[in-house]
């Protein structure tokens, strides 16, 4: 079945219908209180010492929702080379948008990169070199594809808030005997895959790939 245009927006609209939901998710876990936070004093300077606790597991549909989000953009962004590629009526066959851990040096990494966009415009062509779509160069994008081939190969992201146990009151100086007060700490669900992205806030690496993969689409209105 030929990828049209249509197919490239219904599958950004259910990228961002998914990123509504996950929002909902997270919001009704954090309203939750999962978090609770006590205070005990340093034996020696007599401050307070602020520390976490107890820390309620993060809901497996948050990574599960994300899996969603990201699969949903990357595969988008391959719709939009076939489309360009039945729209120029080539075979969308191979066609796939190229992204690489580094840029094509070698005869046989250029070969494969131009492979993936063959019967595209040269224009279009142009557009995706200068995009740079690999490490060092478009982390966005490279970040969005490598997470989504992890998360075909292993059912969730490693996904986390805090440790059980943590101090917080190298954060906070207090004076002696101080009385504690009613301090609001604000914690956020982060993603920790070695070697594409450590410890960042999960719904802020949601957001920037819905960004830049809208972006990149507008880049290449009127070429499909």
């Amino acid at each position: 079945m030929a990828v049209l245009k249509d197919d490239v927006r219904l599958k950004i609209e259910r990228a961002d219908k998914h990123l509504d939901d996950f929002h909902a998710v997270l919001r009704a876990f954090i309203d939750s209180n999962p978090y609770v936070i006590d205070t005990k004093r340093d034996p020696q300077t007599r401050c307070l010492v602020y520390y976490l606790v107890t820390a309620q597991p993060i809901p497996d549909e948050l990574a599960m929702i994300a899996s969603d989000i990201l699969q949903n953009l990357r595969t988008a962004l391959d719709y939009l080379v076939c489309a360009m590629v039945r729209g120029n009526n080539k075979s969308d066959k191979a066609s796939a948008f190229p992204i690489v851990d580094k840029a094509p040096v070698s005869t046989k990494e250029r070969a494969w990169f131009e492979a993936k966009t063959q019967g595209k415009p040269e224009e279009a062509k142009d557009v995706i070199r200068r995009i740079k779509p690999y490490k060092g160069e478009d982390d966005v994008l490279w970040r969005l594809h490598k997470l989504n081939n992890r998360d075909k190969h292993r059912l969730l992201f490693t996904v986390g808030a805090a440790f059980r146990s943590l101090d917080l009151g190298s954060m906070l100086r207090q004076d002696p005997d101080a009385q504690p007060r009613n301090i609001k700490f604000f914690f956020d669900v982060a993603i920790d895959e070695p070697g594409v992205v450590a410890g960042e806030s999960l719904i802020a690496v949601l957001r920037a790939s819905r960004q830049r993969v809208g972006r990149v689409v507008e880049m290449f209105a009127g070429y499909y």
